[in-house]
């Protein structure tokens, strides 16, 4: 919503929030209101990135959420939060959800996780996540990773609550140089966090809230 432009300002004013990411800083507080007023991610794609908002006092966190690149026809993970909220568990907790909403509510094959090598707070959540590595890729000119969440993995995660190898999973088979294990994510809240991003005229299967982000 448009009225997430001061923090959302403010997230993106943070050279260390947004130095793996390759995003430059918004220029001002109306140039964030105009990227949140024209973000249509949920009307083209269903989907979109949302605002991470604690229960108990409203406090605004940051961002998490799945986004479609049609030039690369695929569903990734992203997750941004302020720095004062780093370590707290928030963002694999945030990021739990949107996987098991990707991947179970909405049916979708398989999510992946970008990062810059670098970047090993973001590298530390995916392998929290269960994501398994796929290779390496170029990040904006930086070394980086991507990785793989399939259906198969979280549907079995679910229902045995048990570590996976990677010969359990044709789909994660895919990797081209393997990762040893695909972690088991816990999907029970423990710090009270909800999502407010979709736009109202989304299914009533969705969490409700507001649309944000990149």
């Amino acid at each position: 919503m448009p009225d997430d432009a001061p923090h959302f300002f403010a997230l993106n004013n943070d050279p260390e929030v947004i130095r793996y990411t390759g995003d430059a800083p918004f220029a001002n507080e109306a140039a964030a209101r105009a990227f949140l007023e024209a973000y249509d991610a949920y009307a083209r794609h269903g989907m979109g990135r949302w605002a991470v908002i604690r229960k108990e006092d409203e406090a605004y966190l940051g961002w998490c959420g799945l986004k479609y690149s049609p030039d690369l026809d695929e569903v990734d993970i992203g997750f941004r939060f302020f720095r004062k909220y780093w370590g707290r568990g928030y963002a694999t907790e945030a990021a739990q959800a949107c996987l098991a909403y990707g991947l179970e509510t909405l049916g979708l094959k398989e999510i992946v996780g970008r990062a810059m090598k670098a970047n090993h707070a973001s590298m530390r959540v995916l392998e929290k996540l269960g994501m398994q590595f796929w290779k390496e890729i170029d990040f904006d000119g930086e070394e980086g990773v991507k990785t793989v969440r399939c259906a198969h993995c979280q549907r079995r995660d679910r229902s045995t609550r048990r570590l996976l190898s990677l010969s359990d999973c044709s789909l994660c088979s895919l990797s081209d140089q393997g990762m040893s294990l695909c972690l088991l994510s816990e999907s029970e809240s423990s710090s009270g966090l909800t999502v407010r991003g979709l736009s109202p005229e989304r299914s009533r299967s969705e969490p409700k809230g507001r649309a944000v982000s990149q």
